[in-house]
């Protein structure tokens, strides 16, 4: 699927501690994002996507769902016996926003205040939660507290949302440096009417001429419209049967061992 994918420093920044990954042959897609102020958030975002991209091509949804779930799980252990060899307060760990595509649906997969948003019919519709302290407002989101994250705690907890793809649909994958300049009203104009590169390229842009104090990442998943021949190949025949009713599907996980 058409997809393009970029990370910048930033114009304060010396080191981007964000990552990304673009595995479109396999339907996956990541934004991970080093939490800022604790021990090597860029070793931790880069694990994090290191882990995702050994995941296999899959042989069905389900089994390729819980494939992405073990390989966030294995992160968090890494990241964590990594940061007790440096001591009892050390941290190391990231954000994540995983996106999969299979056949006539997708899943997203996250953990912390990355985010995956959705552009159907011309309505942008924000797909996740950010997991940040309760009562945080648009104006704190510079110092704001993640809750969750990979190499956070021994049990990692993993949040997704599920539904039906249709043909046009785009989804954006960010870290919380493009969220934290661009308005979901702009991010919306934004996204409307470009190839995913030139799409990504005006994102990233806007951002660095309003300052970007923080590391920006941004990834641009299309799919294909409907008489796309790759479109047609994958809804016919490889359909995977709609829950009930078809409605975004919210599915809250419980800890992951």
């Amino acid at each position: 699927m058409p997809s393009h994918g970029r990370t910048h420093p930033g114009t304060r920044r010396t080191i981007n501690q964000d990552a990304l990954l673009l595995r479109p042959d396999l339907g996956l897609w990541c934004v991970a994002d080093g939490l800022g102020g604790h021990s090597a958030g860029e070793v931790a975002s880069a694990l994090t996507v290191k882990a995702l991209d050994a995941v296999m091509p899959p042989l069905s949804y389900g089994g390729f769902v819980e494939e992405v779930r073990e390989a966030l799980v294995e992160a968090n252990d890494k990241l964590r016996a990594q940061a007790a060899t440096l001591g009892d307060q050390a941290l190391i760990a990231s954000t994540a926003v995983v996106l999969l595509i299979y056949a006539n649906r997708f899943n997203c997969l996250w953990v912390g205040d990355s985010r995956i948003y959705l552009l159907r019919d011309g309505r942008l519709r924000q797909l996740t939660t950010d997991h940040v302290a309760a009562g945080i407002n648009q104006q704190q989101r510079a110092t704001m507290l993640v809750t969750r994250a990979v190499g956070a705690a021994d049990t990692l907890e993993i949040d997704m949302v599920q539904d039906v793809v249709q043909p046009g649909d785009r989804f954006l994958l960010c870290s919380d440096g493009v969220t934290k300049v661009l308005s979901e009203t702009e991010i919306a104009t934004l996204m409307r009417g470009m190839p995913p590169r030139e799409t990504v390229d005006a994102l990233v842009e806007n951002i660095l001429v309003s300052g970007a104090p923080d590391n920006l990442t941004a990834v641009i998943v299309d799919v294909p419209e409907s008489d796309h021949p790759v479109a047609e190949a994958a809804m016919q025949a490889t359909a995977v049967p709609a829950p009930h009713p078809p409605a975004l599907e919210d599915v809250r996980q419980g800890g992951a061992e």
